[in-house]
């Protein structure tokens, strides 16, 4: 509700004789000069109104851009002024004070002058019979809440279009990588192999031929490193569960830790998901390379019908959560990645016992570009 431009009237000799014996202690009343000055100085519309909705006392302060005049108000109940809808609002408040006793909080929306405001409105009790109504305008707040979801939208929309547009590059790289230089060092090889037999009674040729087709093979198995690492094929030919068994290997055999895969479910998510999903093991696998010192990490895949869960827990050193700096890069990128998709990550951690790292990630909030 809202009670006019700036004025403040005293109406309660308007109101029969029982109502001015529920006037409440002069200590809280609004003619009381000391909480005038109180009430003056608030940026609310502040009311004290009996419970049929009779207007004893009210003040409008001058910055307050209200929707009813003041002399609409004077003496009068709410009912017989406000909309229906309003009215209804008011009075489930005071059936909760009547009920609790205690301050009930409620918002509307309004037009006024061409524009919509936000009200919020506060009804506490004051003495038998009565309540104080405290209205406020929550116009700019509110606005600049819709203004920051808009914008966290728009920053997540952009950072899965940038995963998306990472993605893409990488998956260029490394197809140009596997195809272009290693179908290079396979010819170079060969060209090896040529001047091998045509001077095989060389001892000396043919050792130095043996050290160059030595690290023609070691390159050629970096370059098939670096390709997986750029965009593993097996992720886009066989799928999330293929990837995740796939990357589980190599981290057993880079750091020589046992990694159990458990898969569950056979619904494969959309690209975006899964390469969401497979990005967060990978960096999950190299915080517990890097910081755990595990015994034994275990993997869990669930591929349900909408979305897929990873979990990613290790019985290493764990660590506490309230520690100052643990909000590392990693983490913030995980979250980041699953969000940016609609999704979920949780770490827990405890000392002494491992870390689990959950990633829910649903089907359906997919990028545009997708």
């Amino acid at each position: 509700m809202s009670l006019a431009r700036p004025t403040l009237s005293s109406v309660s000799s308007l109101a029969s004789t029982p109502s001015r014996s529920l006037r409440p202690p002069l200590s809280i009343a609004l003619s009381d000069n000391r909480f005038q000055t109180v009430v003056h100085a608030l940026p609310d519309v502040v009311s004290r109104i009996r419970h049929d909705g009779l207007v004893l006392d009210f003040h409008v302060p001058d910055t307050f851009v209200t929707e009813f005049p003041a002399e609409d108000l004077v003496g009068r109940r709410l009912h017989d002024i406000i909309p229906e809808d309003l009215v209804a609002r008011f009075e489930r408040a005071i059936a909760q004070v009547e009920e609790t006793g205690r301050l009930v909080t409620y918002t509307y929306m309004v037009e006024v002058r061409g524009r919509i405001r936000h009200r919020e409105v506060r009804v506490a009790p004051v003495g038998p019979g009565e309540v104080i109504s405290m209205l406020r305008d929550v116009t700019d707040l509110r606005e600049n809440e819709a203004a920051l979801e808009q914008s966290q939208v728009e920053l997540r929309a952009l950072a899965a279009h940038l995963q998306n547009v990472r993605e893409e590059e990488r998956t260029r790289l490394s197809r140009e990588v596997h195809d272009v230089l290693g179908q290079q060092l396979t010819a170079i090889r060969l060209g090896i192999g040529w001047f091998g037999r045509h001077y095989a009674a060389d001892a000396d040729a043919q050792a130095r031929l043996g050290d160059t087709r030595r690290v023609i093979d070691e390159t050629i198995h970096h370059v098939r490193q670096i390709a997986a690492d750029l965009r593993p094929g097996v992720l886009d030919d066989f799928g999330l569960a293929s990837a995740v068994q796939w990357q589980a290997g190599q981290f057993e055999d880079r750091t020589g830790t046992p990694c159990t895969v458990d898969v569950r479910g056979c619904s494969e998510p959309p690209r975006a998901v899964a390469t969401a999903a497979f990005r967060v093991l990978q960096e999950a696998l190299t915080n517990v390379a890097r910081h755990a010192e595990a015994g034994r990490v275990t993997v869990t895949v669930e591929l349900e019908c909408g979305s897929v869960r990873l979990a990613v827990s290790d019985d290493g050193r764990g660590f506490d959560a309230s520690e100052p700096g643990r909000r590392s890069l990693g983490l913030v990128g995980m979250r980041e990645r699953a969000g940016a998709l609609g999704g979920r990550l949780v770490v827990r951690g405890v000392p002494g016992q491992g870390t689990v790292v959950e990633c829910s990630l649903p089907f359906a909030a997919i990028p545009p570009s997708e």
